[in-house]
């Protein structure tokens, strides 16, 4: 039986990379929006003014980044084990064929 290899837009879509890619723009886009108006500095002694806001939403993509590369690299190494299991059993299967005949 051939396997199907899905096209390598298809995984880009897939992937987990591309998946938190989208979600950092997405809060990088928030943490802009609630950039308050703050006048700069001069001698640049000040430290830069965040919002509440912006401070969650830093919060937030920290621990969306762990959980999301936990994950990816989680279904990595499953995916890796499964195709290992699985080349082995061809493996062991064709060697019996061999001996069969």
């Amino acid at each position: 039986m051939k396997s199907i290899k899905t096209p390598l837009i298809n995984r880009f879509f897939k992937s987990c990379f591309f998946r938190l890619t989208v979600i950092d723009f997405v809060l990088f886009l928030l943490f802009r929006y609630y950039q308050p108006l703050c006048e700069p500095c001069l001698d640049n002694d000040w430290e830069p003014c965040l919002s509440k806001e912006q401070y969650i939403i830093i919060y937030i993509g920290i621990a969306v980044n762990v959980i999301g590369f936990i994950v990816c690299i989680y279904k990595t190494v499953k995916n890796n084990r499964k195709k290992q299991q699985t080349w082995h059993e061809n493996a062991s299967h064709n060697s019996d064929r061999e001996q069969n005949v």
